[in-house]
């Protein structure tokens, strides 16, 4: 991973994104590089915006409970293609290339121009896309080092947000679970009840769940237990 994707990597879309020229699923949690669409932004003039999520997944919630405020960024048209000098040079911004799908228009994420919004007006039903986690690791790279001027590298950003994106990946299955079968008019109220019964089950044991998460020799027994209990719950 370390060395697939870095400041110089190209038109990387297979890499970049997750959900990319599709709407992404309301059963994946929140997660930072998620890009949403008419977003208004405070002291801004320019009308409700495309933006970027940048706050670090740690900072963005108080359980299942999101803060009241998210760290967020605007995106910006790029004028032609996004090559080799400007993942290599601009570091004050996370390039998007082909945004919305094969042949879309290009982005980039204007990291100087960091603001917050008030959380509520993030509808996950305006997310048209969600970056993979090797773009969530590029996009902290770039934070960092837009801020500070250190590069750091991608496998060590990998070693310490390892259990927080397995974290995310545990949810998202979790919800995916419980929503089967769901009516359409019924998916909120069930994805809420199920992102918290979640959040309790991963916090139980002693030592919890999620402490276990911490060590990547757990991951893979949490995934298969993870798996049983929403089953256990959920499948009918």
């Amino acid at each position: 991973m370390g060395d697939q994707l870095d400041l110089s990597h190209p038109d990387a879309h297979e890499h970049v994104y997750r959900d990319w020229g599709e709407v992404p699923p309301l059963s994946r949690p929140l997660m930072q590089g998620d890009v949403f669409q008419d977003v208004a932004l405070p002291d801004f003039d320019e009308p409700p915006a495309m933006i970027q999520v940048v706050a670090h997944p740690c900072s963005m919630r108080r359980g299942t409970i999101l803060r009241s405020r998210m760290g967020v960024a605007p995106l910006n048209l790029q004028d032609g293609r996004i090559g080799k000098t400007i993942w290599k040079k601009n570091l004050r911004v996370m390039p998007l290339p082909e945004l919305l799908g094969p042949g879309k228009l290009n982005y980039l994420v204007d990291l100087t121009e960091r603001t917050s919004v008030k959380s509520e007006r993030l509808d996950l039903t305006k997310r048209v896309a969600t970056l993979s986690n090797d773009g969530i690791l590029l996009l902290q790279q770039r934070v960092i080092m837009n801020d500070t001027r250190l590069l750091v590298p991608l496998d060590r950003l990998y070693e310490v947000n390892r259990h927080v994106l397995t974290e995310t990946e545990l949810q998202e299955d979790w919800a995916d679970t419980a929503l089967e079968g769901v009516s359409e008019g019924d998916i909120a109220s069930a994805l809420v009840k199920a992102n918290e019964e979640f959040d309790e089950w991963l916090g139980a044991g002693d030592p919890s769940r999620r402490d276990k998460l911490r060590n990547p020799i757990n991951h893979a027994e949490l995934r298969r237990e993870a798996r049983r209990e929403a089953r256990s719950r959920y499948s009918h």
